[in-house]
């Protein structure tokens, strides 16, 4: 008897809809499985029908990154669209982190390691400036610029 082949659940993180989908094959080289290609826009069909202004919200920040994209390849001095460009870095940078370290998180981390008092206040400052520098929080957090406009408009 043959083992049925797993299969694999896709959940909406709106409304909970469940998909199944078998495992997808890897292609060789650069292409890409046209199977993927057929499975993304059918959720992409369900965000139009069922949740249209994410749908909406996902064509604006495509329009946002390709003009991102295209901006990037020049050397821009107008400071308006140094701005803008900027904000939708931010924007793609806040939207793309995996990774988000409270500072009880790092206040944990740091004990762990035994240090005396002295040390580990200075190492504390040090993690959370660090953290605050990578993921641009705090101090480092990008000015509060009007939000992003499209840089390119269909």
């Amino acid at each position: 008897m043959a083992t049925p082949a797993p299969m694999y659940r896709t959940v909406c993180r709106l409304c909970g809809v469940t998909l199944q989908q078998a495992p997808f094959v890897p292609m060789v080289g650069s292409n890409v499985n046209p199977e993927i290609i057929q499975f993304v826009m059918k959720l992409q069909k369900h965000l139009e029908t069922k949740h249209p202004d994410q749908a909406k919200f996902i064509g604006g920040s495509l329009m946002q990154f390709t003009g991102f994209a295209t901006v990037n390849h020049f050397k821009i001095q107008d400071p308006i669209l140094v701005e803008m460009q900027e904000a939708v870095r931010a924007a793609l940078h806040r939207f793309t982190r995996k990774a988000f370290i409270t500072d009880a998180q790092i206040q944990d981390r740091v004990a762990q390691l035994g240090f005396d008092e002295e040390s580990a206040a200075g190492l504390l400052t040090l993690m959370r400036e660090m953290r605050d520098i990578l993921c641009e929080e705090g101090a480092y957090a990008p000015s509060s610029l009007p939000a992003p406009q499209p840089l390119v408009t269909p």
